[in-house]
């Protein structure tokens, strides 16, 4: 996917129940780190602000733990992050 996006610095894609994938550029623009954040299955009751909240999980991970979330401290819900405790 960074190929063919050859301005950004990383990609994130969300695929519901598949969970979702991330790319990132590292120094010098060659892919520095990938994977899959999978799927926590939970029963959900509302999706209203889900993908906003998911985001934002996602990105907090990232700035405090300086690492993408499912390595190994995140799971995703099929409509949000949740952080893993541990």
């Amino acid at each position: 996917m960074l190929e063919r996006l050859p301005e950004a610095k990383g990609v994130l894609v969300t695929a519901g129940a598949l969970g979702s994938a991330y790319c990132f550029r590292g120094p010098g623009g060659k892919q520095d780190l990938a994977g899959r954040v999978p799927v926590l299955r939970v029963s959900v009751q509302d999706t209203t602000g889900a993908g906003d909240a998911y985001l934002a999980g996602f990105l907090f991970v990232m700035v405090q733990a300086r690492r993408p979330p499912g390595r190994p401290r995140c799971r995703a819900t099929p409509r949000a992050s949740v952080p893993a405790r541990g």
